[in-house]
């Protein structure tokens, strides 16, 4: 393999490089339209570039770039993008390029930033290129870019970049595969149009959210309020698990693991093979890889799971051991596919996870009710009521306070339990104070600037 195209760095030296992510072009790519693209992923940002490092995979005329970017060109992207970094006092701040010595390990590019958060930064430096003047794109004089316009983002829509995607670390994920047997751990639409993607996401779950409680929940409140029949729906609940989860943990265990063997998507080599095949070829080997799906599918997994231990679970006490196992066993199918049988994502930095919060927390409300109408029905509280000749109606009527209560109780509660521990509230404080004294310093420093002059 060549060298690679080191990016204007003064403060940078360059030992060793490691590609954190891969570009793949078209495959009739000309080369002036590769060669302008690697001189701009590579200019300064000063000039509407990426400022990282390219190398153009196994020679000129590939459609492959290998991407990877100097310690200064990430710190710069941590400082612009706020990330918080922990000080030499211990605590938590945002990083600040000029003060980079008060940070542990920000000479030490591995130590100081994880894998995921190096190839979230060089995907948004990436992202990040634009036009500074109209220009015609070379090898394409039909195509033409204007000034401010998303370099890569346009090349995407056009066709000649066929995606990105990130690169796993192979001697990492050795270790965690090993560790994925030796230790066991149980914490862990076309037709709208809306002005941003979070708010399409949050419509698109809503809507299959809905469907989902329909589908999956629907004939179990019918047998639990109108049919009244317990060992019906104990019969029907445990039909429901047993039945969906071993299709579940077909798909998503035996399935990858037959793929696997038979090299089906697969992409990955054996040991006996690394040393036949050069480290290009493992990069297409991942970009050969089915697309990551996200989480929505997980979300929704749980979000199920969580329907059936809140709302039924009553009935069938089993109900929370059967999901344990079968969780416990898909941590591990999981992480096959993550590490094996899908490409690597690209990270995504979110403060809470969305519309899926307050689906969980409806759930919680509709499980006080319905476990208050099972107790209610059941057997031993019919026997009582007989023996005390209490008439229905006056059960109904305590069930309906009892009801009330304990949603009462269940706000308090949550009220009175703070999303935050007191440590970590203190920690997003000090990061405040000390991001707003750097802002203030700053300022300063600009305001001084201009008196100068």
């Amino acid at each position: 393999m060549g060298s690679w195209t080191v990016a204007h760095c003064k403060c940078c030296t360059l030992p060793s490089v490691q590609t954190l992510a891969a570009m793949q072009l078209r495959d009739d790519i000309k080369p002036e339209t590769k060669k302008w693209l690697i001189s701009i992923l590579e200019a300064p940002k000063k000039d509407g570039g990426a400022h990282i490092l390219v190398h153009p995979g196994e020679d000129d005329e590939g459609n492959l770039l290998l991407l990877s970017a100097t310690l200064c060109s990430l710190l710069q992207a941590t400082e612009l993008l706020g990330l918080a970094k922990p000080d030499r006092q211990g605590s938590m701040r945002a990083f600040s390029y000029h003060h980079r010595s008060n940070f542990l390990n920000s000479d030490n590019k591995d130590l100081f930033l994880t894998l995921s958060e190096q190839q979230f930064l060089i995907k948004h430096e990436v992202e990040s290129a634009t036009v500074l003047q109209e220009t015609g794109l070379p090898g394409h004089p039909e195509q033409r870019l204007h000034p401010g316009q998303h370099i890569v983002d346009s090349l995407q829509k056009w066709g000649i970049i066929v995606k990105i995607y990130p690169i796993h670390d192979k001697e990492q994920l050795n270790i965690l595969k090993k560790r994925w047997y030796t230790k066991l751990s149980l914490t862990s639409q076309p037709i709208e149009n809306h002005r941003a993607e979070s708010s399409f996401q949050n419509h698109l779950t809503i809507k299959v959210l809905v469907f989902r409680f329909v589908n999956c929940f629907g004939l179990l409140f019918y047998i639990t309020f109108f049919l009244q029949d317990l060992q019906f729906l104990k019969k029907r609940l445990t039909s429901l698990l047993i039945v969906s989860q071993a299709i579940n943990q077909f798909n998503e265990s035996l399935l990858p693991y037959l793929q696997q063997r038979v090299k089906l998507k697969s992409g990955f080599f054996t040991k006996t093979d690394v040393n036949k095949y050069p480290f290009v070829d493992e990069v297409v080997s991942e970009g050969d890889m089915l697309a990551n799906p996200g989480l929505f599918d997980e979300y929704m997994e749980l979000f199920v799971q969580f329907g059936y231990v809140s709302l039924f679970s009553s009935v069938y006490p089993l109900t929370a051991a059967l999901l344990i196992l079968n969780n416990i066993t898909e941590i591990r199918t999981d992480a096959f596919k993550l590490c094996q049988l899908l490409q690597k994502p690209f990270p995504h930095p979110a403060a809470n996870i969305g519309v899926w919060q307050i689906a969980f927390e409806m759930l919680g409300f509709l499980s006080v009710i319905t476990n208050c109408f099972l107790i209610g029905i059941s057997p031993e509280i019919k026997a009582l009521c007989q023996t005390l000749e209490v008439r229905p109606e006056e059960v109904m009527l305590w069930i309906l306070v009892a009801e009330h209560l304990l949603i009462i109780l269940k706000c308090i509660v949550a009220f009175a339990i703070c999303d935050q521990p007191r440590w970590l509230q203190l920690r997003v404080m000090q990061m405040e104070y000390h991001s707003w004294k750097a802002l203030k310093q700053t300022s300063r420093q600009d305001i001084k600037k201009l008196l100068s002059t």
